[in-house]
């Protein structure tokens, strides 16, 4: 996977916070959007039971074969997992990008186990990236996303489906040179193709460091 190494340690803390909320206990967890399954394959190290679900078949497909996971190709209500099958459900990057989203939550909750766990990351409307970039702000650069939310509103939205949020703080992205260079051709291609060229083939590089872009992480119980 492409830039696997940037998610390894985001994705382990996201899971040490995870663990945090189910009190130590390690039981069956969904990523919904899954990609080519980072966090599931860091989970079962951690021995949690995983099962993910992504639309793409490219990256279900090598979640499947290089990482022998099981992972659904196809929207979360396809999959048809039966009642309280989970103890957490994770979206990561997803909310944000999806026609229906009412939907989607509720069918997370109908799967959820009572008193199960619900984290998702989505950028934060109310942040200061969002306040201070406006319409340059890197998330509106991005024509998928549909919905964007502030801490109040994804508050009352989740209360309003059945769920209790815990805590809801921002989150950091692991990025490196290359990464940011790549990002940077949403505002600049020419300063970005010469930065890649030029700076991206050193060792320096690859260095990953946090950074935060207006985004926030989201962690409520099933009522």
């Amino acid at each position: 996977m492409r830039n696997k190494h940037l998610y390894v340690n985001l994705f382990n803390r996201r899971l040490d916070e995870i663990l945090r909320y189910a009190d130590g206990k390690r039981g069956r967890l969904l990523d919904v959007g899954c990609a080519t399954g980072v966090l599931l394959e860091l989970a079962r190290l951690r021995g949690w039971e995983v099962s993910g679900v992504d639309v793409s078949e490219y990256a279900t497909g090598i979640a499947r074969e290089y990482y022998c996971l099981d992972a659904f190709t196809g929207e979360l209500a396809e999959a048809g997992y039966a009642d309280e099958r989970f103890d957490v459900v994770v979206m990561d990057d997803l909310i944000e990008h999806v026609a229906d989203p009412a939907a989607l939550v509720q069918e997370s909750r109908r799967i959820l186990q009572s008193s199960g766990l619900l984290t998702l990351n989505t950028p934060n409307r109310a942040g200061l990236w969002h306040l201070f970039m406006g319409r340059r702000w890197f998330h509106f650069r991005q024509t998928e996303h549909t919905y964007f939310y502030s801490p109040r509103v994804i508050t009352d939205w989740l209360n309003r489906h059945g769920f209790d949020v815990l805590e809801i703080h921002s989150s950091s992205k692991i990025i490196d040179l290359n990464y940011a260079f790549g990002r940077l051709r949403y505002y600049n291609m020419a300063v970005s193709n010469m930065l890649s060229r030029t700076v991206g083939r050193l060792l320096i590089s690859s260095v990953t460091f946090p950074i935060r872009v207006g985004e926030m992480v989201v962690f409520a119980r099933k009522r």
